[in-house]
């Protein structure tokens, strides 16, 4: 958490943090290789607020080019989150 800040990149909370990942593990396989293991897809976010980001929809990114699939999900974690924190430079769709 030290190397991503001590609060919630969402709301600014400084409590009960945890670790998200922006394109879930699980579509791990959909994302190209250079940003698979890059730290800019794991943002740290308050339990509150990522329970809200859970519950909402997931996109379906139908794009076939990987770029496009991680941008999507960038887009979508944005728009849920509107994110006042996030670090500075901070773009998982620049990290490919």
């Amino acid at each position: 958490l030290a190397a991503k800040g001590d609060r919630c990149v969402a709301c600014g909370a400084a409590a009960d943090l945890t670790r998200h990942h922006v394109v879930p593990t699980r579509h791990k396989h959909r994302v190209p290789a250079g940003w698979r293991a890059c730290l800019s897809n794991v943002l740290v976010v308050c339990a509150a607020c990522h329970r809200r980001y859970e519950a909402a929809a997931e996109p379906d990114p139908a794009a076939a080019d990987g770029a496009a699939y991680v941008r999507a999900w960038r887009d979508h974690f944005v728009r849920v989150l509107a994110p006042r924190f996030l670090p500075p430079g901070w773009d998982i769709a620049a990290d490919g």
